[in-house]
């Protein structure tokens, strides 16, 4: 089932859109070398989290052309900041692309991680920086190929720079946060919006918190991704609404079958049971079944308890 609702005026970006896409990394990159300078070295890695997530954002509009600018300008883009995140991100492109074209195929080598365990998943995790590069570079086009190669040489001069020749405090710390922000971003930006979904018809999760969205800048509107890749992620969220109130429908039709098994029916933690559950996952948009019957329950061993109590 794929959701009719108006998406084509979401895809071009403005000309302030376009600056405030491509500027994303750069206060987070000055805020993690003022904080160096002052020795705040924990709020350094922070900033360098930060930077890491925001480039990645970048990188990934640029995957799918929706940056706003030209190809050619888009391959210099990547090119930076594999240089500023320390990956080929041509690499990640080829077999993001691929993810695109096969979720949950043989070729999706980005989605193998979301089908493993969570305890499974953190431990290939740090291998999945090696083996998309591996794969990009057996497997993609001539010109990927000759990215990735610029890339890397690109990435290992800027470490000789900053281990040898700058011996800078300030960015050996950066050099070591991105080390662990590129060996731990399989688990947020694959594993948590892909895993449990391989035999759904949506192949991908999203999220409808504010708070959340916005620490990851709105990559966790990934449905809406998968759905309608060719809409920027600035705009996500305005297609997530157009979503929610397209049609009562969409994720409505056996929601019960979309829910990860721990969250069904009295299997549903406690924060997401009764008006806990995501708007899109309640009762006026989409009954699950027995809910009723747990309010009650709940209520009338609450009075039982308040009884006994007395």
């Amino acid at each position: 089932m794929h959701p009719k609702l108006v998406w084509h005026d979401l895809v071009a970006l403005n000309s302030v859109e376009i600056a405030t896409e491509l500027s994303l990394p750069l206060p987070w990159l000055a805020a993690a070398l003022v904080s160096g300078w002052f020795e705040l070295w924990f709020l350094t890695v922070l900033c360098t989290f930060a930077m890491f997530m925001t480039g990645l954002r970048v990188t990934h509009n640029a995957f799918h052309h929706t940056v706003g600018i030209s190809k050619g300008a888009e391959d210099w883009l990547m090119f930076a900041l594999s240089a500023l995140l320390g990956g080929a991100m041509h690499a990640i492109e080829y077999t993001h692309l691929q993810h695109h074209q096969q979720c949950f195929g043989k070729e999706d080598i980005e989605g193998d991680i979301a089908k493993l365990s969570f305890g499974r998943a953190l431990l290939h995790s740090p291998r999945y920086p090696i083996l998309i590069h591996v794969a990009a570079l057996r497997d993609g086009s001539v010109r990927q190929k000759s990215w990735i190669r610029r890339e890397l040489a690109a990435v290992a001069l800027v470490q000789c720079l900053i281990w040898l020749v700058f011996d800078s405090a300030v960015l050996q710390c950066m050099s070591l946060a991105l080390v662990f922000a590129n060996l731990s971003a399989p688990m947020v930006g694959i594993w948590a919006v892909h895993q449990g979904c391989e035999h759904l018809e949506f192949k991908a999760r999203t999220s409808r918190s504010k708070l959340l969205n916005r620490i990851v800048y709105g990559m966790f509107y990934h449905l809406e991704h998968h759905l309608y890749p060719g809409v920027p992620t600035c705009h996500l969220h305005i297609l997530a609404q157009r979503l929610d109130h397209a049609t009562h429908n969409f994720l409505r039709a056996d929601c019960e079958t979309h829910l990860p098994y721990r969250f069904r029916e009295t299997h549903l933690p406690y924060r997401f049971r009764e008006t806990h559950l995501p708007y899109r996952f309640r009762e006026t948009h989409a009954p699950l079944p027995r809910i009723e019957n747990f309010k009650v329950y709940t209520r009338e061993s609450h009075r039982g308890f308040a009884r006994w109590k007395r």
